[in-house]
């Protein structure tokens, strides 16, 4: 169990809530990923990260993860695009592959008030930013490094 706790925002990938509350404790997202998954499925690899957004349910025992988190599962679902499945389901398998894996996609003004980020934004198709219609940007503004997932 974390001794801090936060509350996700509104919209937040569970990548960025799980990155927020491991740095608010003192310890990292690689460790606490390795801590919750799943017998037999690849550990400390950038595909085990990305898949907490993906397919936390097939990847992470998500009770674990609740309990150590203090959120219910639903919470946690929430903030993956497993909703987006129930919602369209015909869609499973276009959605999987149209979900941005390779670099994180942020509007930069989102992220510099709010610093987290969004679930939405790793959508392949989109672009911009639906609340300042800035075009989402893959590097930073500063050093042009990638934002890795």
């Amino acid at each position: 169990m974390f001794t801090i706790r936060i509350k996700p925002k509104v919209g937040e990938s569970l990548t960025s809530y799980l990155y927020r509350l491991t740095s608010e404790n003192k310890t990292n997202l690689i460790n606490l990923a390795n801590t919750v998954v799943l017998p037999g499925k690849k550990r400390s690899s950038k595909f085990s990260i990305i898949n907490l957004d993906l397919s936390i349910k097939n990847n992470y025992n998500i009770e674990i993860l609740a309990d150590l988190t203090g959120l219910s599962i639903e919470s946690l679902l929430s903030l993956t695009i497993v909703p987006y499945h129930t919602k369209f389901d015909l869609f499973i398998n276009m959605l999987n592959k149209e979900f941005e894996t390779a670099v994180r996609k942020v509007c930069p003004l989102c992220i510099s008030k709010e610093k987290y980020f969004k679930l939405i934004w790793q959508v392949k198709e989109i672009d911009i930013c639906n609340e300042h219609l800035v075009k989402l940007q893959k590097r930073c503004g500063k050093c042009g490094i990638e934002f890795q997932y």
